[in-house]
C-alpha cells in the first residue's frame, strides 16, 4: 500500500520540478521584457552618441541647421545627458542665436520644422529659463495656421505648412502639433481651443476615409497622403509615415481612439507594416517614418511588448559600427547623410522608453468612491482586491497600495515607461480627481491631474514616455470601460506557455485525485 503511494508521490514531485522552470520562464518574460529592450536600445543609444559629439561643430550645430541641431539637443537631453554637458549647452546657444523678432527659430529656410522642433528642443531641458522663448515661438507657429481667412483653398483650412503664404501638408503639420504637445506639457501653455480643432479638420482632410472625408479622399482604405489630392506615394495613395503622423496628431488633438477615423488609420497601419520599409514607399524616408511611428505608437498607447521588439531589431541591425545610421538607399529627406538619419533613429528609439534603469517613480492617485486598478504592459495588477475593497493586490514589481475612505494610490517604485491601463470599477457614482506623478530620485519630472464625473465602470491609459522630455506622462482623458483596436505583430521569439501551463496543473490535480483514491481504497 505504501509503495503504490510512495510511487505516485515520486510522479508529482517530479511534475513539480518540470512545471516550476516553465512558471519561471514565464514570470522572467513578464517582468523583464520591457526593461531588456530597454537596455538594448541605451547601448545603441549610447553608442550613436559618442559618434554624434565627434560630428558637432565649432558652432554648436550640427550640420549648421537649427532643425538638425534641435533634434541633437533632443537625443542628448532624451538620453539621460543632462543640460550641463559641453555638447549640449553648445547646441541650446546655437539655436538661442538663431532666434527671429516673430518669435520663430530658423538657420534660413524651412522655418516651421526649424521652429517646432527648436520647442521640442528647449523643452526636453526642463530649463524654466526658455519658457518665454517657447512661448513666444508657439504663439509663431499658431500665427502661420490656416484659417477661412487666409486660405487659398478650402481643403488649406487648419493646415500649417512651411509658412508664409505657402500651402499647408500633414508633414508640417505634425512637427507643429508634437511642438504643442511639448510645450503644454513641459511649460503648461495653453492653446486656444480653436488651434487644436483646427488640427483636427485638417488632419481629417488628408484622410483616405470617405465616411468623413467624402470631397477629399481619394482611396477609402483609411490610411493617410501627404496633404488633400497629393501623396509622395503617387496621387493621394496612402503610405506609413503619414499614417502614423495622422493618428498621434488625432489622439493629440482630442479624439477618442474609438472614433471611427482613428481605428481606419490603425487598421490600415495594423495591415501595412513593415519595420523594413516606410509602406508605401520603400526605402524613402524610412528613418523618418521609425520616429513618426514610435511616436503614433507611444501616444495612442500600444504596449511596448507588442511592438518594441521588432522595431529595435529592425533598427539596430542597421547601425554601423561607429554607432551612425545612414539610409544608403534613398537620398529623400536628407536621410542619405549619416547625422540626420542618426537623429532619427536615436529619437525614434527614446520617444517610447526612459532613459534611465532605475529611480523612477510613478504615482497613481485616484479620490473618488470608485476602486482603483492599475495594470502594467505585461498585465500585472495592483490596486483594490478583485473580491473586496478592503484588501489589496500589489502584483506589479515594486508597487505599493494605500487606501483611505474616498482615495486609493498606487505607488511604483522603478517604474518602467511604457502603458499603464487605469479602471475605476464599482462604487458609487459622482466626481473623481485621478492625479498620475512621475519623479525621479524624489524630484518630480511631469504631473497632470483630471477630474470629472464617473458613471460606471470607466478607463483610461497613462503613457509614461520621453516624448516632449525624459519622463513625461501622458493621461488619457477616461472613458466608459471599452475595448480598443489593437495592433499585431509577428515576432517569431514569441511563445506561449499558458495552455502548457493549464495541461500540467490539469496533470497535477488527477495524479492527486488518483493518489487519494488509491490511499482510500488501501484503506
Amino acid at each position: 500500500m505504501l509503495g503504490d503511494t510512495y510511487r505516485i508521490w515520486v510522479a508529482i514531485i517530479g511534475l513539480l520540478f518540470l512545471i516550476t522552470p516553465i512558471i519561471s520562464v514565464v514570470g522572467t518574460a513578464q517582468t523583464s521584457g520591457t526593461t531588456d529592450h530597454a537596455a538594448e536600445a541605451r547601448a545603441d543609444i549610447e553608442k550613436a552618441l559618442s559618434w554624434l559629439r565627434t560630428r558637432q561643430m565649432d558652432d554648436g550645430s550640427w550640420l549648421a541647421s537649427v532643425g538638425v541641431t534641435s533634434m541633437g539637443v533632443m537625443a542628448f537631453t532624451n538620453g539621460g545627458v543632462g543640460s550641463d554637458d559641453p555638447a549640449v549647452i553648445n547646441a541650446l546657444n546655437y539655436i538661442t542665436d538663431q532666434k527671429t523678432a516673430d518669435g520663430s527659430f530658423t538657420s534660413g529656410t524651412n522655418v516651421v520644422y526649424e521652429t517646432s522642433l527648436a520647442i521640442v528642443a528647449l523643452t526636453s531641458t526642463r530649463n524654466p529659463e526658455y519658457e518665454d522663448e517657447v512661448e513666444s515661438a508657439v504663439r509663431f507657429l499658431e500665427s502661420v495656421q490656416k484659417t477661412e481667412d487666409n486660405s487659398d483653398e478650402d481643403w488649406w483650412v487648419g493646415g500649417i505648412g512651411y509658412g508664409g503664404d505657402g500651402r499647408p501638408d500633414l508633414s508640417n503639420n505634425q512637427f507643429a502639433v508634437m511642438a504643442f504637445h511639448s510645450a503644454s506639457t513641459v511649460y503648461d501653455i495653453d492653446l486656444d481651443e480653436s488651434t487644436w480643432n483646427y488640427i483636427e479638420t485638417f488632419t481629417t482632410r488628408c484622410q483616405n476615409y470617405k465616411e468623413t472625408n467624402p470631397e477629399w479622399a481619394g482611396y477609402d482604405d483609411g490610411g493617410f497622403m501627404y496633404f488633400p489630392g497629393y501623396s509622395h506615394a503617387g496621387e493621394d495613395t496612402s503610405y506609413g509615415s503619414m499614417t502614423a503622423a495622422g493618428i498621434w496628431c488625432y489622439v493629440l488633438s482630442g479624439v477618442d481612439k474609438d472614433d471611427e477615423r482613428v481605428t481606419a488609420a490603425a487598421d490600415w497601419l495594423n495591415e501595412n507594416h513593415k519595420f523594413t520599409e516606410n509602406p508605401g514607399i520603400g526605402q524613402a524616408g524610412l528613418y523618418y517614418y521609425y520616429w513618426t511611428y514610435a511616436r503614433a505608437m507611444t501616444l495612442y498607447g500600444e504596449p511596448l511588448g507588442g511592438w518594441y521588439s521588432g522595431f529595435l531589431s529592425a533598427i539596430s541591425e542597421r547601425q554601423q559600427d561607429d554607432g551612425s545610421w545612414i539610409n544608403s538607399d534613398s537620398d529623400w529627406w536628407w536621410e542619405n547623410i549619416p547625422e540626420v538619419a542618426t537623429l532619427y533613429a536615436v529619437n525614434a528609439l527614446e520617444s517610447a522608453i526612459l532613459p534611465w534603469a532605475d529611480g523612477i517613480t510613478l504615482e497613481i492617485e485616484l479620490h473618488s468612491d470608485k476602486n482603483l486598478h492599475v495594470f502594467d504592459d505585461d498585465g500585472l495588477h495592483s490596486g483594490d482586491g478583485v473580491l473586496t475593497r478592503n484588501a489589496c493586490e500589489e502584483a506589479i514589481p515594486g508597487s505599493t497600495v494605500t487606501k483611505g475612505t474616498d482615495y486609493t494610490k498606487i505607488v511604483i517604485e522603478n517604474a518602467d515607461a511604457g502603458v499603464y491601463r487605469v479602471e475605476m470599477t464599482d462604487g458609487e457614482e459622482g466626481s473623481y480627481d485621478l492625479k498620475v506623478t512621475v519623479k525621479r530620485d524624489g524630484k518630480v519630472l511631469d504631473e497632470n491631474t483630471i477630474s470629472g464625473k464617473t458613471t460606471e465602470d470607466m478607463e483610461s491609459l497613462v503613457v509614461v514616455n520621453s516624448i516632449a522630455a525624459p519622463g513625461s506622462v501622458y493621461v488619457e482623458e477616461p472613458t466608459e470601460s471599452e475595448s480598443t483596436n489593437s495592433f499585431e505583430y509577428e515576432d517569431e521569439n514569441e511563445v506561449s506557455y499558458t495552455s502548457l501551463i493549464i495541461g500540467a496543473i490539469a496533470i497535477l490535480a488527477v495524479l492527486v485525485i488518483l493518489s487519494l483514491l488509491v490511499v482510500k481504497k488501501r484503506t
